[in-house]
């Protein structure tokens, strides 16, 4: 098995500076464009594209907290409807100009839980980035083959077309650069909730949030306003919560970054619902790039 920094040199062509959009080379354990922009690799072999960002509201201990929920299998049905949707599209013929190894990227990939599941297939190429540097350090600790960069999703440093699929995971898209990155024919993967999703954390915080019940159906118009043969799908389940797996799902949802959580009783909190829409779609051919 290659080391990751290796990997990562190996796969150099794809990615492009985020300053001047030159192509990049590697060189010395570090990435180099023709204007001299250098971005350094890790030790534990992913790139920081974002070297001077500033303090994010999102913390190493929601990093944490969501990395024990996901490693306890609270998603796994999530990880098996994106891997059909991956294969299914594979083999009916939607990625026509997938050549080789399939490149998918996860966009806002926190600590990389998808990524490195997906990336565990040989015949995938897959690239994960977060604009946290936490974020990104704990997704590219242990063993696997994804490859992992901090990186802005309104700038994403990888060359124009060079993606078969983009995934975008219970946070933020840019529509204008997906559509850059994605080949012509590239699928997008979207995830975000349904309206029960965590619907009891909403009930013990009901009254402190700006609004109780979250209504998906803007974000769903404007998806398919603007992807062409677009498809929903929607996974719901309620799973039994211990105390330990409470606290964490309090922590690492921004329904209560502004919540002074002392003042929640989480022996409330027993039982904890999932629910989320899972939206696929291209882009037409011949539009313009649309933007989020």
């Amino acid at each position: 098995m290659k080391s990751k920094i290796a990997q990562l040199l190996t796969q150099s062509a794809t990615f492009r500076c985020p300053i001047c959009h030159g192509d990049l080379h590697p060189l010395v354990g570090s990435l180099v464009c023709p204007n001299d922009h250098t971005f350094d690799l890790s030790k534990k072999g992913s790139v920081n594209f974002v070297p001077s960002q500033k303090p994010l509201k999102y913390t190493k201990e929601l990093f944490d907290a969501r990395g024990r929920s996901v490693a306890a299998g609270l998603y796994l049905p999530l990880v098996k409807a994106i891997e059909d949707v991956v294969k299914n599209n594979s083999r009916n013929g939607t990625l026509n100009s997938a050549k080789g190894a399939l490149r998918i990227t996860d966009a806002g990939c926190g600590q990389g839980y998808y990524a490195k599941l997906l990336a565990q297939n040989p015949t995938q190429i897959v690239t994960g980035f977060d604009l946290s540097a936490d974020a990104i350090s704990l997704a590219s600790a242990g063993a696997h083959q994804a490859l992992f960069m901090v990186a802005d999703v309104t700038n994403i440093p990888l060359q124009d077309h060079s993606q078969d699929i983009i995934l975008d995971i219970l946070t933020q898209a840019n529509y204008h650069e997906f559509q850059r990155i994605l080949k012509t024919d590239g699928l997008v993967i979207k995830v975000m909730p349904a309206p029960h999703y965590l619907k009891e954390i909403r009930q013990l915080l009901s009254g402190q949030l700006r609004q109780d019940i979250y209504n998906d159906q803007p974000v769903i118009d404007h998806f398919f306003a603007n992807h062409i043969n677009g498809t929903l799908q929607t996974i719901e389940y309620t799973l039994p919560l211990s105390h330990p797996f409470a606290k964490d799902f309090l922590l690492m949802t921004p329904l209560s970054l502004h919540i002074d959580q002392s003042l929640i009783d989480l022996m409330d909190l027993t039982e904890i619902t999932i629910a989320l829409n899972i939206l696929t779609g291209q882009y037409p051919v011949t539009a313009d790039p649309v933007r989020e």
